[in-house]
């Protein structure tokens, strides 16, 4: 490693395999795998609506358990421009192609919606109130 090499992208050796690896490309390839992810996943719901009322059990979704565990659980971490891959790729084809008229079920569907968006919406509340919050913070000082 040189001296003038930023601090944030540095080569090192693979002690095993004796293969250079570059922290860089690595990150760059698995944010590009992450926005992938939400793609195909946000594909699926435009493409495919029987996953919504597809059951794992009598009393259970497997979307509910999807949206619940996966998605729900690790918002906190998603920085800002990974949760804008997250909304125009996942949830906003969730929306969209979300109907209510093709099931039997229709309270319990309506009822997984409903807790979707009550999930989300205050997520998203909460993130953008401690954002303007910080801006302000940064604005008085």
């Amino acid at each position: 490693v040189t001296p003038s090499s930023p601090p944030v992208s540095y080569v090192r050796l693979n002690s095993t395999s004796n293969i250079l690896i570059d922290d860089e490309r690595l990150r760059d390839y698995l944010h590009r795998l992450f926005d992938i992810c939400y793609q195909i996943n946000g594909m699926y719901f435009a493409h495919d609506t029987d996953l919504y009322y597809l059951k794992l059990n009598d009393n259970n979704y497997l979307l509910t358990t999807y949206l619940q565990k996966i998605l729900f659980e690790n918002f906190n971490t998603l920085p800002s421009f990974r949760l804008r891959i997250v909304l125009r790729h996942f949830c906003r084809l969730f929306v969209e192609n979300y109907s209510s008229s093709i099931n039997t079920d229709k309270e319990i569907i309506d009822e997984l919606f409903l807790k979707f968006l009550n999930a989300f919406l205050h997520y998203i509340q909460q993130r953008l109130t401690t954002m303007c919050n910080n801006l302000l913070t940064t604005t008085m000082n």
